[in-house]
């Protein structure tokens, strides 16, 4: 049976182990990162389909994400740009809310928009009371604002992006997300969100070893399905909670709860939005957001494709054949619309009821937005944090001053 050693393993070529292993790397680390699949990124996955590149689930990038600017320089990689705004979308009509740094032309008829949409009482006092409450959620703020700003455009773009329809996310998390949003640009990777996990993993170049399944870890070990087994002083394990439980030998994080995300990719030759922008069903409707990626990004389309590609998430509860007509009712143009691909992401945001213990024996660590915060600078953050604790335990260690369990 094989073995090899070194100094820091890291389980898991998702967003948070590339992380991990950049920053390991960086700091002079002998590191290798071990993936299960062919491919690395985890959740940021698309697939090829007749020249149409399809993500699984909607995806788009935050530029303001402060952890995703720690690693990538999107502005230099010329992302292609959303507009800057949303819309809100019914039976066909859109109205814009745009963001008037970005598009200063726009103020008048958002400012207009808006005051539209906060007719109706809104004490200040009670909302800062509300925001600043510990244990407050997204439905306790939403609960207080006038119903129109809450129908269409707040209870939409939250569920939409935290994916919690009934409004059970902590006041933080949402606030983290919309920070990322009102700091920088949105964008879409060209080719598909796996684009970003491919650069993310550019700097690990030489250190991932693909299609390598783990069976098991402990304490300064872990085994390979086909019996290897590699030895480190330190060990990052960066999956989810279910697999980090069946890994560790242990259910103490298989219980962990998840938000699902449905998602469909139609081919059209309509013109379902004005402008290359997130638009927002109200909140009464099961889609729950729509965008014509192909307007930003043309290279997710065949080179020979007319037709535009639109991607769509919707409430996963909804019944696939109940589908074509909630998009008849938010959007006309999109009934006569070609279906490529309709699906459901179980596992697409993590709900995070306690914190994970971070280091659960000596010598591991684990990593995941699951232990940080549901989104991908979560995950990001997650890496760092987890190199952080493993470069602090090997710095001990070599000072003979020991490490111990967080």
């Amino acid at each position: 049976m094989a073995t090899s050693e070194h100094e820091v393993i890291v389980v898991g070529a998702g967003a948070a182990g590339l992380a991990a292993g950049t920053y390991l790397r960086l700091a002079g680390r002998d590191v290798v990162v071990l993936e299960a699949e062919a491919r690395v990124g985890g959740r940021l996955t698309t697939s090829v389909q007749g020249g149409w590149r399809l993500d699984r689930g909607f995806h788009v990038v935050l530029e303001g994400y402060p952890e995703l600017r720690r690693l990538v320089p999107v502005r230099e990689r010329q992302f292609p740009q959303l507009f800057a705004g949303v819309g809100m979308l019914e039976q066909g009509n859109l109205h814009v809310l745009a963001d008037p740094r970005r598009v200063p032309a726009t103020w008048r008829t958002s400012a207009a928009t808006l005051v539209a949409l906060v007719r109706g009482a809104i004490d200040p006092a009670a909302l800062g009371r509300l925001v600043t409450r510990r244990g407050a959620t997204v439905a306790d703020v939403e609960a207080v604002l006038p119903r129109a700003l809450r129908n269409e455009l707040v209870a939409p773009f939250l569920r939409g992006v935290l994916l919690a329809p009934d409004g059970d996310v902590p006041i933080r998390v949402a606030w983290q997300v919309l920070r990322g949003f009102l700091a920088g640009g949105v964008s879409l990777p060209p080719g598909g969100i796996a684009t970003l996990a491919e650069v993310l993993a550019e700097p690990l170049a030489g250190l991932l070893r693909l299609e390598a399944p783990v069976e098991a870890v402990a304490s300064g070990l872990v085994r390979l399905a086909g019996g290897e087994e590699l030895r480190a002083e330190e060990i990052i394990v960066a999956v989810g909670p279910e697999t980090a439980a069946r890994l560790l030998g242990s259910e103490r994080y298989a219980a962990a709860r998840w938000r699902a995300q449905g998602y469909a990719h139609l081919a059209t030759e309509e013109v379902v939005l004005e402008l290359p922008l997130v638009a927002l069903p109200p909140a009464s409707q099961p889609i729950w957001t729509v965008a014509t990626v192909s307007d930003v990004d043309p290279t997710r389309r065949p080179v020979d494709e007319d037709r535009s590609l639109v991607t769509v998430s919707f409430d996963p509860t909804l019944a696939p054949e109940d589908l074509r007509a909630a998009l008849a009712r938010v959007a006309p143009a999109l009934a006569g619309a070609e279906v490529l691909e309709v699906g459901v992401v179980e596992h697409a945001l993590p709900v995070l009821e306690r914190p994970a213990a971070i280091r659960p024996a000596r010598g591991i660590t684990l990593a995941g937005d699951w232990t940080a915060a549901p989104s991908l600078d979560g995950a990001l953050s997650s890496g760092r944090r987890a190199a952080e604790l493993v470069l602090l335990a090997l710095g001990q260690r070599a000072t003979g001053l020991g490490s111990k369990a967080a």
